[in-house]
């Protein structure tokens, strides 16, 4: 029994050896490869090195193309700006007043409109009137759309706007216009 004990032993490490040896044997076949195959193995780098510069300009190029869209996004959004601007500043409150009406607690506000610009008419103008306490204190805030068209280089007076009720403490005012529609007019007076 100890025998054959003994001999799978022998047998265990002689394969052992024997997969040491092929996997040592394999290692330095592989390491003189490109001295036995020079031009294959110069080859196969020149590819293995244009392959990785084609990578690096397509990388780059994607990335070129990123800058390229986000500069076009940044130029679309400040023409938008510039564009929203110009709108903002052609419509202007020229003029406006406000009285406590009803039974003392109605907002009726006065506004003069004044519209700068050659070419655009504004119209359906929104306004918010902030009525504040004798500290500054808003004590509300109303917003009403004003049915209103302000054609190119005119004026528009609308009186009498009840903007609800408010609290009976307002003493000061605020107005500001939020948002309108718009229309283009030609220099002849035609719709565009």
């Amino acid at each position: 029994m100890k025998n054959n004990t003994e001999m799978k032993k022998t047998i265990f490490s002689k394969w052992w050896f024997l997969l040491i040896f092929l996997f040592v044997l394999f290692v330095v076949f592989l390491s003189i490869l490109p001295l036995i195959f020079p031009e294959t193995f110069k080859k196969l780098e020149q590819e293995r090195i244009e392959a990785e510069k084609r990578k690096n300009d397509s990388l780059e190029a994607i990335e070129k193309e990123k800058a390229f869209r986000l500069e076009q996004e940044r130029i679309a959004n400040l023409e938008m700006i510039n564009i929203q601007n110009y709108l903002n500043n052609n419509i202007l409150i020229k003029n406006w007043s406000w009285s406590i009406g009803g039974f003392g607690n109605v907002g009726i506000v006065d506004i003069t409109f004044q519209n700068t610009s050659d070419t655009i008419v504004y119209k359906d103008i929104s306004v918010t009137v902030e009525f504040k306490g004798e500290s500054g204190l808003v004590l509300s805030s109303e917003t009403r759309v004003i049915p209103v068209v302000v054609p190119p280089k005119s004026y528009k007076k609308v009186n009498d706007i009840n903007f609800g009720f408010i609290n009976s403490q307002s003493k000061k005012a605020n107005i500001s216009i939020n948002h309108f529609k718009i229309d283009y007019k030609k220099k002849g007076g035609k719709k565009l």
